[in-house]
């Protein structure tokens, strides 16, 4: 899911037809508003196909390590970077035309040369992503900061749905600060389980780790239980989607399981 933010920025944009020449060095940097080195989170894409022709506009997620110019973004805040392409589908060479800007891929480490429009940021055409070597993006960051992400990446509702020989299930749950409400409801809709519980994240190396404990059985046949001792497991958010890894730390003793929650829609 593309979220409102986002959907709000792909809207079409005209294409002039004759090529737009590469920038020099020496322009992205005066034309540039807005200046900023990091990796590239995720891009999300609209196409519209017109005959031999596709028009497509995109937002790029790029986590910033580090702010070479322009006011307003920090390192280790998320910029989100828009931009248009047209591509020939056609057989034949279809004569001069603008392709749009150079495109980015996830996780590829970028300097991004913007312009701020009305609170928008566009990316300089056509050759205003420069691909850089993780070095040049320094993470500027601190501890602070980069927890305060984790938290906010995990907040929201959650949900997966289940299918077992008793019939299909949904997960439901939401964490809001540092606690999870668990719902977990039958395919008419009735309530199955209910429990809350507190949670801490933590880090192990590149491993995050999702740690919940205090849990308490509200709803269903284990009402009134409660279950102090912490668990933990492996997590990770990309975009709208949470994954769930269990059975893959030192103190695991089950086999290994992985779920995967999807972002319920506001």
């Amino acid at each position: 899911m593309i979220p409102l933010l986002l959907a709000a920025l792909l809207f079409p944009s005209s294409v002039v037809e004759a090529e737009v020449p590469l920038l020099k060095p020496d322009e992205l940097n005066s034309k540039a508003s807005h200046i900023v080195a990091g990796q590239v989170q995720a891009v999300y894409e609209t196409t519209e196909t017109d005959g031999d022709w596709q028009s497509i506009d995109a937002v790029a997620e790029i986590r910033v390590s580090a702010v070479e110019k322009g006011t307003g973004i920090k390192p280790g805040g998320v910029v989100y970077a828009r931009y248009s392409q047209r591509r020939w589908t056609g057989e034949g060479n279809p004569g001069p035309h603008s392709r749009g800007t150079d495109g980015v891929s996830q996780g590829e480490y970028v300097r991004a040369h913007l312009k701020q429009d009305a609170g928008v940021f566009e990316v300089l055409m056509p050759n205003g992503f420069v691909s850089i070597d993780q070095e040049e993006a320094p993470d500027n960051s601190t501890a602070e900061d980069a927890a305060a992400r984790e938290l906010a990446a995990v907040q929201g509702t959650w949900f997966r749905t289940v299918k077992t020989d008793q019939g299909e299930f949904t997960f439901m749950k939401e964490h809001a600060g540092h606690t999870t409400s668990l719902v977990i409801t039958d395919a008419k809709g009735q309530l199955v389980e209910e429990k809350h519980s507190k949670f801490e994240l933590s880090t192990d190396g590149p491993v995050r780790i999702f740690t919940f404990s205090d849990n308490i059985f509200v709803a269903g046949p284990n009402r009134g239980r409660v279950a102090p001792a912490p668990q933990s497991y492996i997590y990770r958010v990309v975009g709208d989607t949470f994954y769930e890894i269990r059975g893959l730390l030192k103190e695991d003793k089950d086999g290994i399981n992985a779920f995967t929650w999807k972002r319920a829609k506001e």
